[in-house]
């Protein structure tokens, strides 16, 4: 006994373009939290070489 689909063929594209843009929102979002984390903790990172560097110098001379 051959069975047919269960749902309108119709139906299929859209639910999947849905997904993907819903999939492709959820990248982006994460890209930019990763991307500013990065670039937080570049900042960081540069504030404290400078004052690391600030230090060192003020009691060396």
């Amino acid at each position: 006994m051959k069975r047919g689909f269960l749902g309108s063929s119709k139906k299929e594209p859209a639910d999947s373009r849905t997904i993907c843009k819903s999939t492709r929102e959820v990248s982006i979002d994460t890209l930019q939290a990763t991307a500013i984390d990065s670039m937080n903790q570049a900042s960081n990172d540069i504030i404290q070489l400078v004052l690391d560097n600030s230090v060192h110098h003020g009691t060396v001379s």
